[in-house]
């Protein structure tokens, strides 16, 4: 069996033992050769794994986003494109928290691994994105051409992936001890359908963006502006 502990009642119930042994080592036991142990056992235990899983997740997570936006610089050769598909995938992660939090779960040994977990399943769906867009162009007929013939695929494929880690979701509503992996199965769920909505409706828009601002600020047309 696995288990689930709830990290915050947990760690108010340590709090407060160690207090309370801290307060009969001071006052009780202060003139005697003795010393009150600190709470012992799973308990504090897993809340001192929790604190070093916290104290280097968001190190991790960092660590792999600056590696996939140098990775998706290399692969396009180029800044702007790299930068702009990084962008979803970096919206996603900096929603994790609060994703975490309104879902009423927290920080723990299972779902400090989703973090880099989505980068690396949700970026696949703004490289298909951009790879679309720079083969019809990055003007709005082209945007609109690569989003229609490639929005499909990628809905189909992360539907498919949210499927199967529905199964574990499913597996674990009937298993009372599965409550972790519910949490980190349904915690996927959502950010892949994030990354997914990120990908088909947001990316598009930068891209619409850049073509307008570059098309604006155009040195071309900054010199036309200044002859008139």
């Amino acid at each position: 069996s696995m288990p689930y502990v709830n990290i915050d009642d947990t760690a108010l119930l340590v709090e407060r033992t160690d207090n309370i042994a801290a307060h009969y080592d001071a006052v009780y036991l202060r003139n005697l050769d003795a010393e009150m142990s600190q709470l012992t056992g799973g308990p504090p235990v897993t809340i001192a794994i929790n604190e070093g899983i916290q104290n280097t997740q968001y190190k991790t997570i960092g660590l792999s986003l600056v590696l996939v936006l140098v990775t998706m610089i290399l692969i396009f050769r180029s800044l702007r494109f790299g930068f702009i598909t990084f962008l979803p995938i970096l919206i996603v992660v900096l929603w994790y928290p609060a994703t975490v939090h309104t879902g009423g779960t927290n920080l723990n040994i299972f779902t400090a691994m989703v973090g880099t977990i989505i980068i690396g399943i949700g970026i696949d769906n703004s490289i298909q994105i951009t790879e679309r867009v720079r083969e019809e162009g990055t003007r709005p007929e082209g945007i609109r051409r690569a989003v229609e013939h490639t929005g499909q695929s990628v809905v189909e494929a992360t539907f498919t992936t949210m499927g199967g880690v529905l199964a574990g979701v499913i597996i674990s509503l009937f298993r009372t001890q599965f409550i972790g992996l519910r949490n980190f199965f349904a915690l996927i769920i959502t950010l892949v359908l994030f990354s997914l909505l990120m990908a088909v409706f947001a990316l598009p828009s930068f891209y619409q963006a850049l073509h307008h601002y570059g098309d604006k600020f155009s040195p071309r047309r900054l010199k036309v502006k200044r002859k008139s």
